[in-house]
């Protein structure tokens, strides 16, 4: 649900200025991020009205959040923010590729993995959610440019989304400062940036 509603932004920056789609990823991002820290925290004070409506929104959000996360919203807050900065950072068609790759693809893997992934490949990827990203990633590529370079991209996006699952990034994945939300479009970016 995130990861889709992202994608209205980053479609919108065909339209819309990207340093301003750019601003409302950063807004969005640090928005979960503050409210990420107050649900942690648990404030005391809180006027009944707003807490039934925190309360709410927290319940909904939390359904949907990855279990493994102890940070509620850590998942969403990168997702902004990586887009965010690649808006800001990238020419438009490159960043709207990275962006939609990481909008449909993470889901589709997200989907496909839990449903039908039986075969781990690493930490807790499985054969089946990644081949689901590579194809989702390889359709949504070649919605903006050609086969080769969709196929580039995709398969690139595929192997930037199994990065924090590796030992020597355990550390950071375990402290919530990395994750595949903030790997997939920035190395793709770069990658297209190379390439295009």
């Amino acid at each position: 649900m995130i990861h889709l509603s992202g994608l209205v932004f980053v479609l919108f920056s065909f339209v819309i200025d990207k340093n301003m789609i750019s601003i409302c990823f950063f807004m969005i991002a640090f928005s979960l991020l503050f409210y990420s820290i107050f649900i942690r925290r648990q404030q005391n004070i809180i006027i009944e009205a707003i807490h039934k409506l925190e309360t709410s929104f927290k319940y909904l959000v939390n359904k949907f959040e990855r279990q493994r996360t102890r940070t509620p919203f850590i998942g969403a807050f990168w997702f902004y923010f990586s887009c965010g900065l690649v808006l800001l950072i990238f020419p438009i068609q490159i960043a709207v590729v990275s962006c939609s790759i990481l909008a449909v693809s993470d889901s589709v893997s997200t989907l496909v993995g839990m449903s039908y992934g039986k075969r781990k490949i690493i930490g807790s990827k499985t054969m089946e959610g990644s081949l689901g990203f590579f194809i989702s990633a390889l359709i949504v590529a070649y919605w903006f440019t050609n086969f080769w370079v969709s196929l580039l991209a995709a398969f690139t996006a595929t192997i930037a989304e199994l990065l924090p699952e590796l030992s020597i990034f355990r550390k950071l994945r375990e402290k919530e400062l990395l994750d595949d939300n903030l790997t997939v479009p920035v190395i793709t970016g770069f990658l297209l940036l190379l390439v295009l």
